[in-house]
């Protein structure tokens, strides 16, 4: 699999399941935003190592909430499952799923998906980092 194939699978949002973030987003209700928001992060992060695990089981994995699994030395995924929690927790429209992946200690590719606008950013290494439509 690719640095770039990896990254923009690994994205659960990508692969038709926005729910772990849009699901927390549409369902606010007062002291639970937080904990709701917090387990949404959590269960982002876990789908995403769940696929990097699943398809590219040689590769370390790091994650913003916790998830570590330092394997081989050569290439890994890193994730923000929720970037933008505080903006998250007030109802302010500007957060995403950032995804990227390292190879050779150099970043070679990345992802960032909008769910609330349906944007979805790649970038690849020495190349233009173009949109495309979730899901398309």
């Amino acid at each position: 699999m690719t640095d770039i194939d990896l990254a923009t699978t690994s994205c659960p949002s990508w692969r038709g399941n926005p729910a772990a973030t849009l699901d927390g987003w549409e369902r606010r209700c007062g002291s639970e935003v937080a904990h709701d928001c917090f387990a949404r992060d959590r269960e982002s992060e876990a789908a995403i190592v769940t696929f990097i695990r699943d398809h590219c089981p040689e590769d370390a994995i790091l994650g913003e909430e916790g998830a570590s699994a330092p394997r081989g030395p050569r290439r890994h995924g890193s994730s923000d499952p929720l970037d933008g929690t505080s903006n998250y927790l007030q109802h302010f429209p500007m957060w995403s799923i950032s995804i990227a992946v390292k190879t050779d200690n150099e970043i070679t590719a990345g992802v960032v998906h909008e769910p609330l606008r349906d944007l979805f950013f790649t970038a690849r290494a020495w190349r233009p980092a173009p949109f495309a439509m979730a899901g398309g």
